[in-house]
């Protein structure tokens, strides 16, 4: 699938720049053995010197989970970039299949839930929803890694609970998301190095990507966000948890002293790994 006119014939995902603007038309579907063809394609379209994407939806009647998927990993391409992209024409049935993939933010899209009955606010019970928090998670991280990197995960399952055994002389950074609410107190942690990140920026963006710094300290952010995001949406809307939204920030080696670790009863360390290295998650309840 290569960048065409907007004339294209169904399967096929229209491409053309006008002005610095590159304009997106999906056809009346796009089927699932199209869409690693369609991953290249917006791959390069990310790189494109433009200054915004915009992506009509006014032909697609349907499409399989894959495609929003595929669009939400270039969506994260281009934030990385920091460039935007502009969702137009969305019907009221795709709106509805966004919806259910929680997927919202990555189309501009604002759909309303119900509202929480301060009266009936349950607080956290560590030992009921510990198991849930774990296994969101995980379910989360395994879905950032498919989407964004085009790649596998695998987690040990014998989760560890002391920081003693973990390689952190390995890694020189640590994405961090802080929740504090009436709800929950803890703080999220992923660890990993600055090597493991240029080959996931490369699996996303090519081998011949430049990836300085700022790059590196993007995607750390961009992966925690997509890892917290996911497991928030679903742990909120099917488990009835509370967890608030975050902004991750990143810390560097020389930041690490700043983070106070809780004891093993309240610290469980999630590692996950790739073909292409490994990260682990902290999930620190102190």
């Amino acid at each position: 699938m290569t960048e065409a006119t907007m004339e294209n014939p169904i399967h096929k995902v229209g491409s053309r720049v006008l002005q610095g603007v590159h304009y997106m038309k999906l056809p009346e579907t796009v089927p699932v053995e199209a869409i690693t063809a369609l991953i290249d394609d917006m791959r390069k379209w990310a790189k494109l010197e433009v200054h915004m994407h915009v992506m009509d939806f006014n032909n697609l009647k349907t499409a399989p989970e894959e495609l929003f998927r595929a669009i939400q990993g270039f969506e994260v391409l281009l934030k990385m970039r920091n460039l935007n992209m502009l969702s137009i024409n969305i019907d009221d049935a795709i709106a509805s299949e966004i919806e259910t993939l929680r997927l919202e933010s990555t189309f501009g899209r604002s759909i309303e839930r119900a509202k929480v009955d301060p009266n009936n606010l349950k607080p956290f019970d560590e030992a009921k929803h510990k198991k849930l928090l774990l296994k969101y998670l995980v379910n989360a991280a395994h879905e950032a890694v498919q989407v964004t990197l085009q790649s596998t995960v695998s987690v040990d399952e014998n989760y560890l609970s002391k920081i003693e055994n973990v390689p952190m002389h390995e890694f020189d950074l640590i994405s961090v998301v802080n929740t504090n609410n009436e709800f929950l107190k803890a703080e999220f942690r992923l660890l990993t190095s600055s090597k493991v990140v240029q080959r996931f920026a490369h699996a996303m963006l090519g081998k011949d990507t430049l990836v300085d710094a700022d790059l590196v300290d993007s995607m750390v952010q961009e992966l925690l966000n997509m890892i917290y995001g996911h497991a928030k949406s679903n742990l909120n809307d099917k488990e009835n948890f509370r967890l608030p939204s975050a902004i991750p920030k990143v810390l560097h080696q020389k930041d690490f002293g700043r983070i106070k670790r809780s004891g093993p009863t309240k610290l469980t360390i999630l590692p996950m790994v790739t073909p292409m290295g490994s990260f682990y998650i902290e999930v620190d309840l102190g």
